[in-house]
């Protein structure tokens, strides 16, 4: 097998989940390797027709930041994936509406203007205290969209096939017999959503069963698996009034912390399997579900049709990406020869677009506020697709940046203003076309030196947000002491 033999991603956030996904895989292949800047761990293998890729985030690092490191770092290393599973577990939202139980699979889907994955913390606060949010994310791609509507259909005539996988995990895997058994309904509880777990309390032994739902067996014990908007946030909901209050407003079915990270990231469905209700009691024993849902959901999707669909990189980067590894993996050193002549008119949004556009939220603002415009328009110049290659910057930078800088979205007004100064933007005097271009040049080539950048952003009022992880971060260090 080579790198462009694998067509379909599959991220998972927890060793648990990541167990879940090898347990349903049809066949193990052996492991390729990767280029020294892509720091993944992969685990490779068939699901039905489909040659997939796995990969878990960090051990402890969670949250949509690094669920977006680790999938743009995936997209570089495998140049022909379509699209993305997101697949794990998250906190369910009961309601009358929807009777989302433990063991449920919520699986995203659009309504109303979201997308399927609504980034529930991300707006502005404007008069009489308002909280508005701004801006959405995109939505899967029509493929599966279309393969879980089939799947949806089938379910409703013939039953889902999640516990039979399940059942065919445990008896090639006996050691998950105990992480992939189902607890049964005795063993899910949901509380008023008044009452909170006692804070003293490692387990739900102790709180009160006069303050359980009361609620109906199903008739048919059955994992039911649900549609529609999936809630993200960095921080983890754990809190039973806060839970219906974002329910009231936008008829969520489950929250979780990384996909917010991934739907602007590369075409992507989201799939959780419901092991909490997303209030302050503990339940850790229901896992494994949304593992054995994405099994059956690539079953209704064909490899031929994933022939005439675009390769996530060339979707997310709006320009065609080199397929053959070995040119994808030339040095930077080696990739600045092709640099264009400082006349090419798009050369500095090609520059500009390089770097900021994995560094700021896509909804946030509009790249194009950062690209100059020309003092004299009959000069020519344009904007112009991005064409120069991502090996043009320092394949480190990303890497350095984020693993230097706070990743909290409340620091990205600090972290625009240092790049509108590093980029000499907002300045009264307009420059000219060719300064213009020439500046792009020099600032391109700099590029290659993630020390160099840093320095430059880091001026008086954003060395707050500056933060070494630990002795051991030499770089880090030498930056900070030379500010």
């Amino acid at each position: 097998m080579k790198h462009e033999d694998y067509t379909i991603g599959w991220i998972c956030a927890l060793p648990i989940e990541a167990a879940a996904a090898y347990g349903v895989l049809d066949e193990r292949h052996d492991t390729l390797l990767s280029s020294s800047t892509d720091s993944n761990n992969y685990t490779f293998g068939r699901v039905g027709q489909h040659n997939v890729v796995i990969a878990c985030l960090p051990s402890g690092v969670m949250g949509k930041a690094s669920a977006a490191r680790v999938v743009e770092r995936m997209l570089f290393t495998f140049s022909a994936l379509r699209f993305a599973l997101m697949v794990g577990t998250g906190g369910g939202v009961p309601s009358a509406d929807h009777d989302v139980r433990l063991g449920d699979v919520v699986v995203g889907k659009p309504a109303w203007s979201y997308g399927g994955v609504v980034q529930y913390d991300y707006g502005k606060t404007v008069q009489d205290d308002r909280f508005v949010r701004t801006g959405s994310l995109n939505r899967p791609p029509d493929v599966l969209l279309t393969a879980s509507a089939n799947l949806e259909a089938k379910t409703l005539v013939d039953g889902h096939r999640i516990l039979d996988y399940l059942s065919e995990t445990i008896k090639k895997f006996p050691n998950l017999t105990k992480q992939f058994t189902s607890p049964g309904p005795d063993r899910d509880f949901l509380y008023n959503l008044e009452y909170d777990h006692p804070e003293e309390e490692p387990t739900c032994s102790k709180c009160k069963q006069c303050e359980l739902v009361q609620r109906e067996p199903r008739s048919t014990g059955e994992i039911v698996v649900h549609y529609g908007l999936i809630a993200s946030a960095d921080q983890v909901m754990k809190h039973g009034r806060t839970r219906e209050r974002l329910r009231r407003e936008l008829d969520l079915l489950c929250f979780e912390t990384e996909a917010a990270g991934l739907m602007d990231a590369v075409p992507c469905l989201v799939i959780r399997g419901i092991c909490n209700y997303s209030d302050s009691h503990k339940n850790y024993q229901w896992q494994p579900f949304a593992a054995a849902y994405a099994k059956e959901l690539l079953g209704f999707i064909s490899p031929t049709t994933l022939v005439g669909e675009k390769p996530a990189v060339q979707i997310i980067e709006g320009r065609s990406i080199p397929t053959n590894q070995e040119t994808r993996m030339t040095s930077s050193v080696a990739s600045q020869e092709n640099v264009p002549p400082a006349t090419s008119p798009g050369f500095e949004v090609d520059a500009t677009f390089l770097l900021l556009k994995s560094l700021l939220p896509k909804d946030d603002m509009k790249l194009e506020r950062f690209v100059r415009r020309p003092q004299h328009p009959g000069e020519g110049y344009a904007p112009q697709t991005p064409n120069v290659p991502q090996e043009l910057l320092s394949e480190s930078i990303e890497e350095d940046v984020n693993r230097i800088l706070v990743q909290e979205e409340v620091h990205n007004k600090s972290f625009r203003s240092a790049l509108t100064r590093v980029f000499g933007l907002g300045a009264d005097k307009v420059q000219t076309t060719v300064e213009t271009l020439r500046s792009s040049v020099i600032l391109t080539r700099r590029f290659n030196n993630a020390d160099t950048i840093l320095q430059d952003l880091l001026t008086q009022d954003t060395r707050n947000w500056l933060k070494a992880e630990s002795p051991s971060e030499s770089r880090a260090l030498s930056i900070w002491s030379s500010v």
